[in-house]
């Protein structure tokens, strides 16, 4: 275990061949040891089918009860090794069966979703964002950067890409915002959940509450510093309590072809896997909503928000990336097109690739698993042909 540890956290830090040794000396003592395949799988090149650590993993895999725990590490392992050399019936199989054993241990409640989201849309309509709203205060010196949009489609890169400006530090994804819209109705002594519970916060406490996510966004943070980045994805649903704890922070949502979105959301195994990721008809519905909560914030929002496509970042890295800053009102630095040499640690599920300079192979990658992607792409009807 901690020699897999190790593996992970140099992993995270960018050190490929430290991470490499670890891993195999992991597996060398323990072959069960799950987490070092999966490791492996993103630093290290398959060659073809009869590549060592393939055959040991599926060795593995093939001699281990289905039920033993944690063996959808290696099955996910297993998918992506597969994959990797484009035996992809092989790859759908070993995924499958993780999702399976996932799904029977987490239910999906799409009527929540949809409660949800029709909650917050008729609540933050275009006439309660025309009336005076209480508002914290600004931070007097560094203001927050919320990069939004669905997992896998391009956060971490635009992470990487502003962190390594000299004016912006990147605090990873913090989950405060979605824990502290919990609370409110606690701090506030009232009945009411999010998002009616902001009809009864005075300025007081919205202030508190801004005050207690500046503390944990700026740990770390110089005083110098003109953003800090909170890249959660999920802050894509409270964009209106954005709007009143932080009147002057900045959202940057990126987007990307839904199925190659669909494709990376269902085959990577989540640190935090979530119920609606272990179904593409799952994923399809989750991203309906998505979308539909977008388009809604893209009508009524007050906040000008900076919209990012994957595809025109990995084509013009220079041009996207001069919007961004423009957006930002930051001065242009050549860092930024240097991302994969920052140095800071990465601990999302796009940590290896954002070690690499931009790269176009992951642009149309579900075309070749377009049959098995089918109950997506009915899920999402029109959005399919984005």
């Amino acid at each position: 275990m901690l020699l897999t540890n190790c593996g992970g956290l140099l992993q995270i830090l960018g050190h490929k061949e430290e991470a490499e040794t670890f891993y195999r000396d992991a597996l060398s003592r323990n072959p069960h040891f799950y987490a070092g395949y999966y490791g492996l799988k993103e630093i290290y090149k398959i060659k073809d089918a009869s590549d060592p650590l393939l055959l040991q993993a599926r060795k593995v895999a093939d001699s281990t009860p289905p039920e033993t725990d944690k063996i959808t590490v290696l099955y996910y392992a297993l998918a992506s090794m597969y994959f990797a050399i484009k035996e992809d019936a092989q790859g759908w199989h070993f995924l499958h069966k993780a999702k399976e054993i996932l799904r029977k241990k987490t239910a999906y409640n799409p009527a929540l979703w949809d409660s949800k989201l029709a909650q917050t849309i008729e609540f933050f309509s275009a006439e309660y964002f025309s009336q005076p709203l209480r508002k914290a205060r600004p931070h007097p010196h560094t203001q927050p950067l919320f990069i939004v949009g669905m997992p896998r489609s391009g956060t971490t890169l635009v992470e990487q890409i502003l962190s390594s400006h000299s004016e912006v530090t990147a605090r990873g994804e913090l989950r405060d915002l979605d824990i502290m819209s919990r609370q409110m109705k606690y701090l506030f002594g009232t009945a009411r959940e999010y998002p009616e519970v902001l009809l009864d916060a005075d300025d007081e406490q919205l202030q508190r509450i801004a005050d207690h996510y500046y503390n944990v966004l700026l740990q770390g943070v110089a005083p110098d510093q003109r953003y800090a980045i909170d890249k959660l994805p999920f802050n894509f649903y409270r964009l209106g309590l954005i709007y009143q704890l932080f009147p002057r922070a900045k959202i940057v949502h990126c987007t990307r072809n839904p199925m190659d979105t669909c494709f990376s959301i269902y085959t990577y195994k989540f640190t935090n896997t979530l119920e609606w990721m272990l179904g593409l008809d799952r994923i399809a519905h989750y991203y309906n909503g998505y979308r539909k909560l977008m388009a809604h914030w893209e009508k009524v929002f007050p906040m000008p928000i900076h919209t990012v496509a994957y595809e025109d970042m990995v084509a013009d890295q220079r041009g996207q990336t001069e919007k961004l800053l423009s957006f930002l009102e930051l001065d242009w630095e050549d860092n930024c097109l240097q991302f994969h040499q920052n140095e800071r640690a990465v601990s999302t599920a796009s940590a290896w690739q954002v070690r690499q300079p931009i790269y176009t192979k992951s642009v149309e990658k579900w075309r070749r698993h377009e049959q098995e992607l089918q109950p997506f792409i009915q899920g999402i009807g029109q959005f399919a042909h984005d």
